[in-house]
């Protein structure tokens, strides 16, 4: 979900603050859908997790 013209560290806090595009936007409302998270604040505060936890070239190469 990380993009290279992405601007910020915390999906939720940059919610808060307005900063999404409206593509970001669509993520988190598309996860609501999908994921079974009742919010578009849980889907930021989910990718924050996922963005903290995983690391992106074990999680790509699939270590």
């Amino acid at each position: 979900m990380d993009s290279p013209d992405r601007t910020f560290k915390s999906w939720e806090k940059a919610l808060a603050e307005n900063r999404l595009t409206p593509e970001q936007i669509q993520v988190l409302q598309e996860m609501v859908g999908k994921d079974n998270v009742d919010s578009i604040q849980t889907a930021a505060r989910m990718l924050d997790w996922q963005d903290s936890i995983l690391n992106p070239d074990e999680h790509m190469y699939g270590f």
